[in-house]
């Protein structure tokens, strides 16, 4: 049974729906998707070569420097040579190609169902800022749903009441910086 509020909160209808109940995407989801997988894929695209080019930096830097420690200064050569002409560019390029690569990798998505008594919890959790030395807390909603958790709004505990029982369709993607999310959901029964 399809409830407006929660097409609405969920950005779904109907169609989307009776698509996601046969384990497909309807058009207007895969559009969706793969609209936010392009935008995932162009910051990891320039994320990469960003770190690519701080890897260069430090070759350029041992380029640079190197002929005046030649004479002089042999172990800061050796050094130098270490430090920022081989590991600093292992480091930070190769961080950058593992981006890069994030970036044509193929994004497969399947749709799941998880099925069962809902429940919305509201958690606190705490994040630790090493540059300003301070602890910061801030609050999600989570709602649980069989085996599965989803981070939801605090909204959605006004309509959808704990205890009910609920077949929730999640887009599951190979891709772990894609996070499940909530295609559809509809009610199947009414807690007793």
């Amino acid at each position: 049974m399809s409830d407006p509020q929660l097409m609405k909160m969920f950005e779904f209808d109907e169609s989307d729906l009776q698509s996601n109940r046969n384990g497909r995407l309807s058009e207007k989801q895969k559009t969706r998707l793969e609209k936010a997988e392009k935008s995932s894929k162009g910051c990891s695209s320039i994320l990469g070569i960003f770190l690519v080019g701080i890897g260069l930096v430090g070759v350029g830097i041992t380029v640079s420097a190197a002929p005046a420690l030649y004479e002089e200064e042999r172990g800061a050569l050796i050094a130098l040579i270490l430090g920022f002409g081989v590991i600093w560019p292992l480091i930070w390029g190769g961080l950058g190609v593992v981006s890069i690569r994030r970036s044509f990798a193929k994004m497969e998505i399947k749709v799941k169902k998880a099925e069962g008594p809902i429940n919305i919890v509201r958690e606190t959790r705490s994040s630790y800022n090493s540059a300003t030395k301070t602890n910061s807390e801030h609050t999600i909603h989570e709602l649980h749903v069989g085996r599965q958790t989803f981070e939801v709004d605090s909204e959605l505990a006004d309509t959808m009441m704990q205890g009910d029982v609920y077949a929730a369709y999640y887009a599951d993607a190979n891709i772990s910086d894609i996070e499940d999310a909530i295609l559809s959901v509809e009610l199947l029964e009414k807690a007793k």
